[in-house]
């Protein structure tokens, strides 16, 4: 589909599929396509959140890992001396 600026949108069998992580939320697909297949405003915004909350708890899980693992390494040298 020519319309998007980003070409986020991809064929599949029988249908058009947005890319949800490259769409840009420009609303240049909108008057092209069926009122059902582009989600509306609070749609977008709930699924901007929702990639917001899970990149935000891959951070979280990360920083306890390496809190973990300096824990353990510092456990390790005091236990070995």
């Amino acid at each position: 589909m020519d319309v998007c600026p980003v070409d986020c949108i991809y064929e599949g069998e029988d249908q058009l599929y947005i890319h949800p992580d490259e769409c840009i939320d420009c609303g240049a697909c909108e008057p092209e396509c069926p009122v059902t297949a582009t989600p509306s405003g609070d749609l977008r915004d709930l699924a901007r959140q929702m990639r917001e909350a899970v990149i935000e708890a891959k951070v979280a899980v990360e920083e306890i890992r390496e809190a973990l693992t300096h824990r353990e390494v510092g456990q390790h040298e005091a236990t070995s001396r």
